[in-house]
């Protein structure tokens, strides 16, 4: 197996993860200890009990096996990472302060002075633990890719060193991570990189971290809650950690897996306090009086295909099926206009766009006159998998599967479990994966793990050496000027070749009871939590 295919058998799983945050351009700076990313007021009423919305089921607190959403978030809950962002700002988390260098190959943490709940210091060994479990091969983490480009990293994956060189610790509360190469977009990838206790996990061998209790049940954390246990299969009691540098004031917070339809009458009873709302159930929440918040769109829901199955291998195929979906009757009639059509999944910002890209309009004609030209077999089965349970995507899927077949593609609806969705990305079985590209709004360097040769999040396998070298090139600079004509290049040839199908970029809906303060969803639904309050 090649290195490329194998990474993305091992690792491709994580773009279905929605734990990726918005980016900006460094340095930065965050707010003062225990201050929240929103500078939200908590002199509400302290106590009482939140309930929230999870929209795919839980199986894990692992961050390096976060195989969806859900799990993305209850990790980010109990566990924290360096920062995140909101808007073009970073906030810092675990890390308090931080410096780049000038040719944006050194990245220095100063981190928070705090105890994970055990009372145990939390320290610079945590986060050297914590990068290297991320970046070694037998976790086989999807997020491994967000360290490529350190010094030493490649020596360590292929056993060679013992550590990764370009990840030192001068003291105890401070991290440096030195780069081969200058690489603007470096600290949006961090953000996604959850933080665990290296004296609760580093005893643990590698290849065992995947199924250890210890994640299905987590004993220490460092979040404003933690976990307290499974009331059910598929919902989650967290309480406050009394060692949290961050505010706590609520009794409990409760998330909980319930299908999308569900969980909209629970907010209009008050079952639920948050929950995310599909696109064309907007008009109806506000009119049943709940308080709903958009939060633009970071990601385009795509298809993607294991190019490497050979199946749709031609782009010629790929180029069929952008022409026989119409994606502006689906923006308007399922989404309610809460979305735009996106040419190319690198969809911001602005500027690395080009104007002469080809739309994709709806076309059925031109779709069939391109599989005229591929030879395409039509008895060949091609399958929309998909998780159910979300009914906007549901609705999508039944749609784009009576247009393709009407175009002589012999679409199946391929409903698959969270569990089920691992195993056919690891084995590469997938024909058209719905999905959501998440992608920076604000820094496009984010796009190199997505596109290029053997990364571990390119999820189609998708390899273009041309586009290898203008992504790198673009990401070595923070000049605009530079990088802008680079870009305009590389959309191109993404625009082009359709590494995968992009569809949409739908506006994110959040609805919430009057009785909940300080909700955010724009620096991420849980990552907020130390917000939350209710009266």
């Amino acid at each position: 197996m090649s290195r490329a295919r194998s990474l993305a058998k091992i690792a491709g799983v994580a773009l279905i993860a929605a734990l990726t945050f918005a980016a900006c351009t460094p340095p930065g700076s965050s707010p003062e200890p225990g201050a929240s990313p929103t500078d939200a007021s908590s002199s509400t009423q302290a106590g009482g009990d939140l309930r929230y919305h999870l929209y795919q089921a839980p199986t894990t607190f692992s961050p390096f096996h976060a195989t969806n959403g859900a799990d993305g978030e209850i990790a980010g809950l109990h566990f924290r990472p360096l920062m995140v962002t909101q808007g073009e700002d970073y906030h810092g988390i675990l890390a308090k302060e931080w410096e780049v260098s000038d040719d944006l190959t050194t990245f220095t943490f100063t981190l928070q002075e705090t105890n994970w709940s055990d009372g145990t210091p939390f320290t610079s060994a945590d986060v050297l633990y914590t990068f290297e479990t991320f970046a070694a091969p037998a976790t086989a983490s999807g997020f491994s890719g967000r360290l490529g480009g350190v010094k030493g990293l490649t020596d360590f994956q292929e056993g060679k060193a013992d550590t990764i060189t370009g990840l030192t610790a001068p003291d105890d509360h401070t991290v440096v991570i030195e780069l081969d190469a200058p690489n603007v977009g470096f600290m949006t990838g961090l953000g996604t990189l959850i933080i665990v206790p290296k004296h609760i996990y580093g005893d643990i061998a590698i290849d065992q971290l995947q199924t250890t209790p210890e994640f299905r049940e987590p004993t220490v954390g460092i979040g404003p809650y933690i976990f307290s246990r499974w009331v059910t299969d598929d919902q989650i009691e967290f309480v406050p950690n009394e060692e949290s540098f961050e505010d706590h004031p609520l009794d409990h917070i409760y998330a909980q897996y319930l299908a999308g339809d569900v969980a909209r009458a629970q907010l209009e009873t008050g079952e639920i306090d948050i929950a995310q709302i599909a696109a064309a159930d907007v008009d109806a929440a506000k009119a049943a009086g709940i308080n709903v918040q958009a939060k633009e769109g970071i990601g385009v829901m795509s298809l993607f295909s294991a190019l490497d199955s050979g199946k749709l291998a031609d782009v010629k195929v790929r180029q069929a099926i952008m022409y026989a979906i119409d994606r502006q009757s689906i923006v308007d009639n399922v989404l309610g206009g809460n979305a735009k059509i996106a040419e190319t999944l690198l969809y911001q910002p602005s500027w690395t766009i080009p104007n002469d890209l080809t739309e994709y309009n709806y076309d059925p004609d031109k779709a069939k006159a391109l599989l005229a030209e591929a030879n395409w077999d039509e008895s060949v089965e091609v399958n929309l998998d998909i998780v159910p349970g979300q009914a906007d995507r549901d609705a999508v899927m039944e749609i784009i599967a009576g247009q393709l077949q009407a175009v002589g593609i012999n679409a199946k609806l391929h409903q698959v479990q969270p569990a089920e969705l691992t195993t056919l990305v690891e084995d590469r079985k997938f024909d058209l994966l719905i999905t959501i590209l998440s992608m920076s709004p604000v820094e496009p360097a984010l796009a190199n793990g997505r596109f290029m040769c053997g990364q571990s999040l390119n999820l189609a396998a998708y390899c273009n050496e041309e586009l290898d070298q203008l992504l790198k090139e673009a990401s070595e600079s923070a000049d605009q000027a530079v990088r802008e004509p680079l870009y305009h290049d590389a959309q191109r040839i993404i625009n082009r070749d359709v590494p995968a199908i992009p569809l949409y970029v739908s506006n994110q809906m959040w609805g919430s009871t009057d009785r909940v303060q300080g909700f955010d969803p724009t620096i991420g639904a849980l990552t907020s939590a130390q917000n939350w309050t209710v009266s």
